[in-house]
């Protein structure tokens, strides 16, 4: 199942079996300025590429549309019990 897939997939990339590569710039450094005498605070941030930072709000824009639509349906079954309008299956009484 997808969980876990997802799971051994963590697992993999946690033990190193695996590796998680992310898709990343590197801005250069100032002029006259190398790594040796950058210093942290002043040096270049590495950011994610600009198709992995789309990516990754879509992915995010996504889930939360999902969870909506989770919350709606459990939302909407809950209505149905509480207003007594749910239909419980008939028995089988050996009709094929």
């Amino acid at each position: 199942d997808a969980k876990a897939e997802n799971d051994t997939l963590r697992d993999d990339v946690a033990a190193g079996r695996r590796r998680l590569l992310i898709n990343a710039t590197c801005p250069a450094m100032p002029a006259g300025q190398s790594t040796a005498t950058a210093r942290v605070d002043n040096a270049a941030r590495p950011g994610l590429a600009d198709a992995a930072q789309r990516d990754y709000f879509t992915l995010r824009e996504r889930v939360m549309t999902m969870q909506k639509q989770l919350e709606g349906a459990q939302e909407y079954i809950r209505n149905l019990y509480i207003t007594g309008q749910h239909h419980q299956p008939e028995a089988d009484h050996g009709k094929n």
